[in-house]
């Protein structure tokens, strides 16, 4: 139990640090920049998740 506990902590921290930004500075703009800084955000980290495992795998 104490497990998933932590999982989940672990993953909606890394959302958060991910998105946070995004999400905070998109409250105060149109719905268009709200979309666009959504799209950006998760295009960032994707992009960023692909440079990572290929680090790793040595690619």
């Amino acid at each position: 139990m104490n497990l998933r506990l932590i999982s989940a902590g672990v993953f909606l921290l890394a959302g958060y640090l991910a998105f946070g930004d995004f999400l905070t500075a998109s409250t105060l703009s149109t719905p268009e920049a709200f979309v666009s800084d959504i799209g950006r955000g998760i295009g960032g980290a994707i992009s960023s998740l692909a440079d990572r495992v290929e680090l790793f795998i040595g690619w």
